[in-house]
């Protein structure tokens, strides 16, 4: 929940305690269960290349 419906506060949280490939293995195993946006937000965050559907790829400035 703190991935789709989380404040800047919670993300933080979020970052701080898990490391980064606990959340890599999370988006790996159930990442298609976020929304688009989120799923292409937490990609990025946690460096995994995800299949995003329409409305959902990268933005130009994460270097694709």
């Amino acid at each position: 929940r703190v991935m789709t419906r989380g404040g800047w506060i919670a993300m933080k949280w979020l970052r701080s305690t898990y490391p980064g490939p606990a959340l890599a293995d999370f988006l790996r195993r159930r990442g298609m269960s976020l929304p688009p946006r989120e799923r292409a937000y937490w990609g990025f965050i946690a460096r995994v290349p995800l299949e995003s559907g329409p409305g959902g790829s990268r933005p130009a400035w994460a270097g694709q």
